[in-house]
């Protein structure tokens, strides 16, 4: 991989039918224009309230970037996770609560850390110098 065009979003949903709805939407916001593909996989890992009902929702509102997955029972944040990991098929992956602990927004400064990452595999620092309104310039 050489560059990072598409970006799969894995959500573990436990419990959340107050915030995953709104999480989905600021994540396709925020992120969709930043890439040629956003897909969001959310793994409900046995909510007890009506996470189910939303995410059906969800996927109904979003059917081409949703990916929604229901697992039988509660098997633990780890196991949810990597559930999910097998229903990604982007050229990156981020994962993120359910609850807005980690901003969708923090997601931008990630991929924008690996693009530089791949763009220059070797480590050498690179530095930018700030030309005012001329912009900017990598040496």
């Amino acid at each position: 991989m050489d560059r990072i065009e598409s970006l799969s979003v894995l959500v573990p949903v436990y419990n959340s039918e107050r915030t995953i709805g709104r999480l989905v939407h600021v994540v396709a916001e925020t992120l969709e224009p930043e890439f040629s593909r956003l897909q969001v996989v959310l793994v409900n890992d046995g909510s007890g309230d009506g996470s189910h009902e939303v995410c059906l929702g969800i996927y109904a509102k979003y059917p081409d970037m949703v990916r929604y997955v229901k697992l039988a029972k509660n098997f633990g944040e780890h196991n949810a996770v990597m559930c999910g990991l097998r229903h990604v098929d982007c050229d990156c992956e981020a994962i993120i609560d359910d609850d807005f602990q980690n901003p969708p927004e923090e997601i931008l400064k990630l991929v924008a850390e690996l693009r530089i990452k791949l763009l220059n595999p070797d480590g050498v620092e690179l530095r930018t110098f700030d030309f005012g309104p001329v912009g900017k310039l990598l040496k």
